[in-house]
Formats: structure tokens, sequence, C-alpha cells
């Protein structure tokens, strides 16, 4: 299973407060972290930058020449704006130095200079910089300090020309997570003022947990509006600037006075109460004979839970252990039926079952290998099914496999590729490559790399690439980079396996994304699709940045149409800048289009009236649909954007 990172918060549970508790009424403590500004776990939402306008004069550290400067509003009301100044190291040269007052002393003096990044798009130099600033947000007397981090530009026709601006735009957010009526959601806040201090105007979230780690924003909510989740409304109230400290309740609720932590986790089993549910709990059949049948047609596990309605212990494992995500992510593949032991005399004698709940694991041959008795906590569930490896072994996860185990295992591999190859039903066919991917093991994924491999139905590789994107881990994504794939010969699978990268959105797969676009004779789709994966995977990534800006003024249309939509996904403000002229000045019709599809993946709602002048003055068909299908992504309607 995934982890989150350390910055993750602990899970709070909901409980009424005071006399909000009698009306229905709900209120929460959540405790906020910062979320990983470079990592891949940032929502897929940044604001529109802010700017200042710049004046001549005001000399910093580190010399250069022709200084051109100004203050920032960061901070809580009353706090004195931060000085800046940008300069050329060198004369004739283009703006590639700033020197900000980052601790805020009021004093450029001890600030070290930084360097630019530079690039040119079209007659446009820009120079870009990424920085933190350090925020007290605390009372008088009990500083809380806070980190800021910034991504800021200066743009110039030539490089003797002197700016007259400088945009900047928050790059940091903040993330929680609360449990309400046992759902877990995720809060999301962001700076979207670019004031380094969160409040009313900036934007927030709350939404149903996100399985794969990666916190999205969703759609984006003003901090003084109410939001829905659950059938229920919310409204976020904040506890001081810093962001780190907020109460979500529903309108009318007792909030308190001051912040307060989640209070811990109680009743029977209350710490597995507390863990993620699943999307898709355990499935179970009701008989026997129905798992057995099912885990034979995959060479699969198998699970009998011998239960009683009118036990406790039985009724928690069905609503707590089998309905956890850990559960279900370490179980993928495994055939499950649920065993009435009240009605079931003669298997509970079979089975030599003494009490409920008694689970009883079996292993693809038929043999017994593990049982337990009693209730049995989610993280021990997770033992017990690891008592079958490498069967139910998470696919990320590599233990070596010897002797009798290896061959076991190959067997398991070769009869899960005779379960798809035994319906020649191209339809069916796709459903079972899908299905494999769905259980998120070693046995499966290791099958469907072998059946991708030289397959000449492109339509079976597509799914079964798919699949292994869904499967995600170290191998898969090797796989999906290697000759077999992403390098292969053939165009058309080197194409699908870029898409199929894209749809497992891994870092791991840049560096061979990139190599692809560097390398000389790769086909204009495989350049196209790879753009599209790279910012997917990786969009704060600066090579990524580099590439897709580069390739979106690329000469074919097709390459600079795949840009133009990956600019979408970056966490880029200069690729706001480059989708908007895009989207009114390219002369090709596709490229338009895919540049309207790529604002509407920035999450930028702001953006719609550039989306509605686009469908009003562009006579193209083709960009006027794009156009409203950005529209409706950025009214929170979702899209589907992964090629197939």
């Amino acid at each position: 299973m995934r982890r989150f990172g350390a910055w993750v918060v602990a899970l709070a549970l909901l409980l009424p407060v005071g006399t909000a508790a009698a009306k229905g009424e709900l209120s929460v403590a959540v405790e906020l972290q910062p979320g990983p500004r470079s990592a891949q776990l940032g929502p897929r939402f940044q604001p529109i930058s802010s700017s200042v306008s710049l004046k001549a004069g005001g000399g910093a550290p580190g010399g250069g020449s022709d200084h051109r400067g100004g203050t920032l509003p960061f901070g809580p009301a009353g706090s004195a704006p931060r000085r800046f100044v940008v300069a050329r190291t060198k004369a004739g040269e283009a703006y590639d130095q700033l020197v900000i007052d980052l601790n805020g002393d009021g004093s450029l003096d001890d600030e070290t200079p930084l360097p630019a990044r530079m690039q040119s798009s079209g007659q446009t130099i820009w120079s870009t910089w990424n920085f933190v600033v350090k925020v007290d947000h605390g009372a008088k007397g009990k500083p809380q300090i806070e980190d800021h981090p910034f991504r800021a530009y200066i743009a110039v026709s030539s490089k003797t020309a002197r700016p007259d601006s400088f945009n900047y735009t928050s790059q940091g957010f903040r993330f929680g997570r609360v449990t309400i009526v046992e759902k877990l959601y995720d809060i999301v806040l962001t700076d979207r003022n670019n004031d380094a201090r969160y409040g009313p105007g900036d934007a927030w979230t709350i939404q149903s947990a996100s399985a794969g780690g990666r916190p999205e924003m969703g759609e984006a909510h003003d901090v003084k509006d109410i939001a829905s989740a659950g059938s229920r409304r919310w409204q976020l109230v904040l506890r001081g600037t810093g962001g780190r400290h907020a109460v979500v309740a529903e309108p009318g609720a007792a909030i308190g006075a001051a912040p307060a932590a989640a209070p811990p986790a109680s009743g029977a089993h209350a710490e597995d109460r507390a863990l993620p549910r699943s999307e898709s709990p355990l499935a179970f059949v009701d008989t026997v004979e129905a798992a057995r049948a099912a885990a034979a047609k995959i060479a699969g596990a198998w699970f009998l839970s011998f239960e009683s309605d009118g036990n406790a212990d039985s009724r928690s494992m069905r609503e707590i252990v089998y309905t956890a995500k850990a559960a279900t992510d370490g179980a993928g593949g495994l055939s499950c039926a649920r065993i009435d032991a009240d009605a079931s005399k003669d298997l509970v004698a079979a089975h030599n079952v003494k009490k409920v709940p008694t689970g009883i694991l079996f292993d693809p041959e038929g043999k017994e290998v593990a049982r337990f008795e009693g209730y049995l906590s989610v993280e021990n569930f997770g033992l017990f099914l690891g008592a079958v490896n490498p069967w139910l072994e998470p696919a990320d996860v590599e233990p070596d496999i010897r002797g009798k185990n290896r061959s076991r295992h190959r067997g398991v591999v070769k009869k899960r590729i005779a379960y798809l190859e035994d319906n020649k039903h191209q339809g069916l066919l796709v459903d079972r490559v899908k299905d494999l991917g769905l259980q998120k093991n070693r046995a499966a994924r290791d099958a469907l790399m072998k059946f991708a491999t030289g397959r000449k139905s492109k339509e079976y590789v597509t799914a079964a690439f798919f699949a292994l994107a869904k499967i995600g881990g170290k191998t898969a994504i090797e796989f999906l980079c290697s000759s077999r794939a992403l390098n292969s010969k053939d165009f058309l699978v080197a194409q699908q396996a870029a898409h199929a990268l894209g749809a497992a959105m891994d870092a791991r797969g840049v560096d061979a994304l990139l190599g692809v676009l560097g390398k000389r004779g790769t086909k204009i789709e495989v350049l196209s699709a790879s753009c599209l994966a790279l910012a997917r995977s990786a969009p704060q990534d600066e090579r990524v940045i580099k590439a897709v800006f580069e390739h979106s003024k690329h000469a074919k249309d097709t390459v600079r149409a795949g840009a133009a939509e990956a600019l979408g996904y970056l966490k880029s403000a200069e690729g706001l800048e480059r989708l908007k002229v895009m989207l009114t000045s390219d002369a090709n019709t596709r490229v338009r289009a895919a540049a309207a599809l790529g604002i509407g993946h920035t999450m930028h709602a702001e953006l719609i009236p550039v989306l509605r002048k686009a469908i009003a003055d562009d006579k193209a068909h083709t960009v006027r649909t794009s156009a409203l299908a950005a529209i409706r992504e950025l009214q929170g309607e979702k899209q589907d954007t992964v090629r197939r």
C-alpha cells in the first residue's frame, strides 16, 4: 500500500460539539500541515500570479547593474512589506539576479543573491526564481514562524529591455484529513491571494480522501464560502493566518473559542475505525464453491470468513476490517466467501471452526495456509494475508522468490496468462486484462508484462499497459519505459506506453520520457504523448517544465498540441501565460483546441472568461468544443484526460 509522507497529519474523528449535537450539526478541529512544494503529491492547483511595479534604483548585495526594485505585501495585516531588487550581473545581458528580504528583518544586506533560471519563448525572455519567505504569524511575544514558498518571474522583449513588473505566485499549500461519519475526507488550503497568509480570498476544498496519496484541489471555494461533502454543507474556520489550525463545521454548529486537537478515538477497535475507508470493500460470495471457482480462473488464493449476525466481533470484522483501505489494498485478486456459521453446520465441522469469527486462507492449490479466530486488527489482517506470498504481495514489494516458491509463482503467472487467452472475444479479453490491473499484486503484474510483450493486437497491448500503470510500482514503470514499451521500434506501441506512463503519474518514468524527447528520430506522436506524460508525472520538475516549453514551440502541429495540453498540468505561472497566447494566436486549429484543454487542466476557474471569449471569437468548431469542455472541467465536472 502506498504510504503518505511524514507531512500527512494524524486522522481526526468528528464529534458533536456543545449544543450543536442535538441538532445534528457537527464540527471538528483539524491540524493542517504544509504539503511538499516540489513533490508529486502537491494538488494540481496554483493561484494566478500577482504583480508589483518595478522602479529604478535601490542597490543590493551581489553587485550587478541597472537595479530595479519594489516591495511585496507578505504576512499578516500590519506586517512590514518585503523589499526586493532585481539586477543584471553583466551589463547588456538580461536580468538574472534577485535579492529579497526573506527573513523579514527589513534589510537586504544579510541576504544571498538568487540566480535566475533563464528561458526564452518567441521574442520573450523569462527570468524565473524560486524562494521561501519566513513569516511570523504568532501573537506578540509568541512567534510562529512559517515557511511560504513562491515562484516569481519577469519577462522582457530583449536582453537590453528593462522589466516593468515583478510577477509572483504562491507554491505552497496546507493539507489535513478528517473523518466524517466514518468516511475520510481531505482538506486542502492554498494561498490564492499570494500574500503569505491564509484567510478570506484564499481557496479551500473538502472531498473524499484521495486513494493514491495525492491531495487534489477539486472544486476550489473561497475560504469565506460554504463547500459540500458527504451530503452536508461545510465551512472552514481558520485559527490565525498561518494556515495550521482550523475547524471544519456545518453552518450553525458551535465552534468554540480556541483550536483543539482532535479527540482520541474511543470505543471498541477505535484505532481501526479511524483508518481510511476503501471505496471498494472486500467483495464476498456466499458459497465455498463460488470462491474456489473464482480463484481457480486466475490461479489465485481464496479466503473463507465464518461469521454470525448475532456476534459483535463478526459485525466488527465486516464493518471495520473488511472495509479498511489497508485491507483491500493488500487483498488484490483474493476470492472471498462469507459463510453463515449458524446455517452451515456441515461446513463448520468440515473446517473445524470452534468460534466466530474465524477466517481461513487457502493458497491457489487449495491448501490451508493460515487462520485466525476472533477479531483481527487491520494491521494483523495484512500480515495474515502475507501467508500466501507472492500471490497477494503488493506489486511494489519484491521479496526474493526461491526454490519451490519460484516454480509456483511462475506457474501462477502462466495460469493467469492462460486465463486471459482462453477467451477470444476481443471485448471480454480486454475486460479480463483490466481485471488483472485492479488486483495490484505481483503475480498479476508479471502476467500482464508477459502478455503485453510481442503481442500483435495494439488494443490488447494498450489495455495491458494501462493495467500495469494502475498496478504501479518500480518494476511496472521500468517495463513501461523499456524497449518493449516506450522505447519500442513500433511507434504505436511507444505512443501508448507514454500515455500509460501519464496515467501512472509516477516520477520514476521521467528520465526515460525525457530521453525519448531528446532522441533523434522519435515520431511526433510519441513526442506529443511524452510531453503529456511528463507534465502529469512531475509537474514541478524544472527539467520537465523546460522540455514542455521547448516543445510548445515545435514546428510540428502534433507535437505543439501535445505540449500545449501538457502546459495545463505544470505548476508554472509562465505556463498559464503561454497557454493564453497559444489559444488566441496559434495558426493551427488542433493546437488552439489543445491549449483550451490545457487551460481546463489548470484548475484555475478565473480563466473561464478567456475560454468563453474563445467560444465567441474562434471560428473553428474543434476549438469551441474544447473550450466548452475546459469550462466544464474548471467547474468541477471530471473529464477523461487519459488517452487510450
